[in-house]
């Protein structure tokens, strides 16, 4: 029993000591603790873990205790790496015979035996990707994350785009590192398995020295089958961190997303004016302009610019990132099924002939056609002269010059989106062409 004798309600001595963590809290406790919010996500943040534990134990944790328990919690709902590397083998099996079509290729390590089987890389392709990517745009973007688990390692994307300008995920591989190897052996199987013997397909990337020389050697990416676009984002943070240049950089980007050819030179020649090296930079130098820009790309990128669709799907596989490798595959199979499910009803739910964005686009253009004036220059090709009407701005009456039979008008729109502008559709409303 206790009796207290004496009480001092005001403390005077000064706390010497700040920390709090008490050794009893263990990385195993904190892990039981957090395991409902990894079963959310298992990105949780380790600020968030340490926010929690002080509000349910009133202690303080550190940093690498809170991370040591969330990967012990990580381990505990999916496995640590050594049961998920022996269970791959059987699930990929599964995957596979659940899903007919389904891509798994896996890249051996040479002191790999029968007995002791050591993979290096593993590709893998969803059977519904490879089939819908024959309906999709001709255009691809890849590129490449890292992981967080256990095993260092990166996981290479490959993404499309459908109709609606939607992401739509083609391919995946888990590789040791980005380097010329991993990506020569990542495009080719993407090539051999999802894009077959369609030509004229537009690789975006950014400038890895992998992916450049996979496209400039593998026999597999060679035109007409195939050709290497860079990602202008990229290509604009090259140059700024070449030259430091705030006004350089907004002429450079204006160049790369002109669709005409004459506001092209007009940014080019400002930037000639400015600085010779940038120029010769941009012209060739380490950079080719039909490689960034897009009214010099020929129309292969149908108006892509950037790599920000892989990036954007990267982010939506930020979680995969601290998981096991077979636990890595199957939240894959989990997001994709996922996007084809929500683009599914998409589809479903439309009332329109084109996807929603593609009809907004076609509205938009259309009301302004029909402000424009249409001048018949050869009626039989079909070739008209479209002047554009007058704005409260007093911009307008450019004339542009449309040829229906060949699907182009000099605006440049129309080549390089693939996809009518308004004067094509004031051309086709204002005489009743043969075409």
């Amino acid at each position: 029993m206790w009796m207290i004798v004496t009480l001092a309600d005001a403390h005077t001595c000064i706390r010497v000591c700040y920390n709090n963590d008490h050794r009893g809290l263990s990385s195993d406790i904190i892990a039981e603790h957090i395991i409902p919010h990894i079963m959310n996500g298992p990105v949780y943040k380790i600020k968030e873990i340490q926010a929690s534990v002080k509000q349910e134990f009133h202690c303080d944790v550190s940093y690498k205790k809170a991370w040591y328990a969330r990967r012990r919690a990580i381990d505990i709902l999916y496995g640590d790496w050594p049961t998920s590397i022996s269970q791959l083998p059987t699930y990929i099996q599964e995957l596979q015979r659940s899903n007919p079509g389904t891509v798994v290729v896996w890249d051996h390590h040479p002191s790999s035996t029968p007995s002791n089987i050591i993979f290096d890389y593993i590709f893998w392709a969803f059977a519904p990707a490879i089939q819908g990517f024959r309906h999709l745009k001709p255009v691809i973007c890849v590129d490449g994350t890292f992981l967080k688990g256990s095993y260092r390692g990166k996981l290479l994307v490959a993404v499309g785009f459908d109709a609606n300008g939607s992401m739509f995920p083609l391919a995946y591989a888990l590789v040791d590192e980005e380097n010329n190897r991993s990506w020569h052996w990542f495009m080719r199987l993407l090539r051999i398995h999802v894009c077959g013997d369609m030509q004229n397909i537009c690789i975006i990337s950014d400038r890895h020295h992998g992916i450049i020389n996979a496209m400039r050697t593998l026999e597999e990416w060679q035109e007409p089958l195939g050709v290497h676009r860079f990602c202008l984002i990229h290509i604009r943070s090259n140059f700024i961190q070449k030259f430091k240049n705030e006004r350089l950089k907004n002429l450079m980007y204006g160049a790369g997303v002109a669709k005409q050819t004459r506001k092209y030179e007009n940014f080019m020649n400002v930037i000639f004016s400015l600085n010779t090296e940038a120029y010769a930079w941009l012209t060739g130098g380490s950079v080719r302009p039909e490689q960034w820009a897009l009214c010099k790309d020929g129309g292969y990128r149908w108006g892509h610019i950037s790599t920000n669709m892989a990036e954007c799907f990267n982010n939506l596989l930020r979680d995969a990132r601290l998981l096991p490798i077979t636990t890595c595959i199957r939240f894959t199979f989990n997001q994709t099924v996922d996007l084809f499910v929500k683009n599914h009803k998409v589809a479903w739910d439309e009332v329109y002939r084109l996807p929603q964005k593609s009809w907004d686009k076609y509205v938009k253009n259309e009301q302004k056609g029909r402000a424009h004036a249409v001048q018949v220059f050869d009626h039989r090709r079909g070739i008209y002269c479209i002047t554009t009407a007058y704005r409260q701005s007093h911009q307008g009456g450019n004339a542009q010059t449309v040829d229906i039979e060949n699907r182009t008008c000099t605006c440049g729109k129309w080549r390089e989106l693939r996809f009518p502008c308004s004067h094509a559709i004031a051309a086709c409303l204002g005489v009743a062409s043969p075409h």
